[in-house]
């Protein structure tokens, strides 16, 4: 499954979620922007990295291609030495 479908099943299982505790709780419930956002980033924490991994492989990127990156995520020369005071 690529990224972009992982990532609508695991939110619309959320809004499935959400409505089902709607019908249980017998209230009514409308989905705002905010509560739309919140849910898309849990959805978007829950897609791993071992999907996003397997859909660049299956695109043809191969590990050889990566640039290493510190641990804040920047490529080696983009990355900001500290002056010592």
């Amino acid at each position: 499954m690529g990224i972009i479908k992982n990532l609508k099943v695991k939110y619309r299982k959320l809004v499935a979620m959400r409505l089902m505790e709607v019908i249980e709780n017998k209230t009514t419930y409308e989905i705002n922007v905010l509560d739309a956002t919140c849910m898309l980033r849990k959805a978007w924490a829950d897609v791993t990295q071992q999907t996003v991994a397997n859909c660049f492989a299956k695109a043809g990127f191969q590990l050889s291609m990566c640039v290493k990156c510190d641990v804040a995520g920047r490529p080696p020369h983009q990355t900001r030495r500290r002056r010592r005071q």
